[in-house]
């Protein structure tokens, strides 16, 4: 754009002329808009949660860092197959055991004769 004289009027110089026929001595200075990056973000929201609501955070962070194999094992299903007539039959047998005073072998005592302590 050119001025009254002829001569190119920069930006700048247009947008301060614009402003100054309307009352305004100058144009208003914009805002630096600076951009965070996530983990900028992250740290920000984290430092405003109050200590009680930290533990949480933590704890989902650290379930997404865990072993997907120890999840699985952690999160299968139940056993869901029927009980037969074969189970019944054994934890009959262990009951009668039980109420007969045939002692039981602690676990330990078995993996150390196999071997396995």
């Amino acid at each position: 754009m050119r001025d009254e004289g002829g001569r190119l009027v920069s930006g700048d110089a247009l947008a301060s002329a614009s402003f100054e026929a309307v009352g305004v001595a100058s144009p208003p200075r914009c805002a630096t808009i600076e951009f965070m990056s996530t983990r900028e973000k992250i740290d920000q929201a984290l430092n405003g949660l109050p200590e009680s609501e930290l533990e949480p955070v933590l704890e989902f962070i650290a379930s997404r860092q865990e072993d997907p194999v120890i999840a699985a094992f952690r999160d299968a299903p139940d056993d869901d197959e029927p009980w037969t007539e074969d189970d019944e039959a054994a934890m009959a047998e262990v009951r009668a055991d039980d109420a007969a005073g045939v002692p039981s072998i602690p676990f330990e005592e078995i993996k150390a004769k196999y071997g396995l302590s």
